[in-house]
């Protein structure tokens, strides 16, 4: 038992990490994620290039 929650913390662990990278940008600030309405995450970079209508390319 103690391996299998060793095993799920650190897939949480990867997850979660995973969550607070922008495959643009980087790693980012847990803080400064911006949460949308269907409850993903975007990173703040992403978020004003989206709303000024600037992506990058």
């Amino acid at each position: 038992l103690g391996r299998v929650a060793g095993r799920l913390q650190h897939r949480r662990r990867l997850l979660r990490a995973a969550d607070l990278t922008c495959p643009i940008h980087g790693a980012q600030d847990p803080a400064a994620m911006v949460r949308l309405s269907d409850g993903s995450r975007v990173c703040p970079a992403c978020f004003q290039e989206t709303m000024n209508g600037q992506l990058d390319g």
